[in-house]
């Protein structure tokens, strides 16, 4: 190597976002394993085991608003077996918590075991399924009672930390607005969306080293979400690599 050329950057995370709605999980486990052969194809053959994550779109998964917690333990458990080393998945799904009360539940799985917390923000969406299952309010009472209580506690969003030392944050949809935020250059943010609106993204934007939206549907401001969507406040435009396939969008992050 030329003393004066400057060694290749290396990926610091890779984020696939499959363009896919509305399956079971036993489609969802083969999108899983067919995205992590996109992202592997993509390394020409020098993987060695980097780090990436399998970003969903909001609600991808094909279950109900009554689905017991425990049925979809067992199902992401099995999600969970087919992840090789240093492969995140986060993903929500329509179910009951373990109090039986509705929840839009945010998933982050690895080889190393799984995460859940419900959204807090209840969606126009999330508004109008919950009427359309449930006949009276109490459900959408309790769902923001539950989400009062998490933010007045101020716990934190799902999050896994990279051999780097940079944590990455997953949040789903509308829930980009809520708190805790912070102000933290070094983090990274992930979101799973169907249809948020661009003008709701701008202040966890601005607090974060980088923040991807995979988004499914038109937006309610009218833009499309198109899928992947990303804005970045500390890392520079030739560090980051975007490819988009009809499968497929991913972005590259280089240290």
């Amino acid at each position: 190597m030329n003393p004066q050329q400057k060694p290749a950057a290396k990926p610091l995370l890779t984020v696939v976002c499959p363009q896919v709605q509305g399956i079971g999980f036993d489609v969802f486990r083969k999108w899983i394993a067919k995205g992590i052969e996109f992202a592997k194809e993509r390394a020409n053959g020098s993987w060695n085991g980097r780090s990436l994550v399998l970003l969903f779109q909001e609600m991808i998964v094909d279950t109900r608003w009554d689905t017991p917690h425990e049925e979809m333990v067992t199902e992401v458990e099995a999600v969970r077996k087919i992840l090789p080393a240093n492969v995140h998945v986060f993903f929500s799904a329509a179910q009951l918590d373990e109090n039986g009360v509705p929840a839009n539940m945010g998933w982050l799985v690895s080889n190393e075991g799984k995460k859940h917390q419900p959204k807090r923000t209840m969606g126009r969406g999330d508004e109008r399924d919950i009427d359309c299952h449930y006949t009276d309010s109490k459900m959408k009472m309790l769902w923001k009672m539950r989400a009062n209580k998490l933010e007045n506690e101020k716990t934190h969003f799902l999050s896994f930390i990279l051999r780097s030392g940079i944590e990455v944050e997953c949040r789903v949809c509308a829930d980009v607005r809520a708190e805790p935020i912070g102000f933290n250059l070094e983090k990274i943010a992930l979101v799973a969306a169907d249809g948020l609106p661009q003008t709701n993204i701008g202040s966890i934007a601005l607090a974060r080293k980088i923040m991807i939206v995979n988004d499914e549907g038109k937006c309610l401001d009218g833009t499309f979400g198109g899928g992947l969507r990303y804005k970045s406040m500390a890392v520079e435009k030739e560090k980051i690599l975007v490819e988009k396939t009809s499968d497929f969008h991913s972005i590259t992050i280089l240290e």
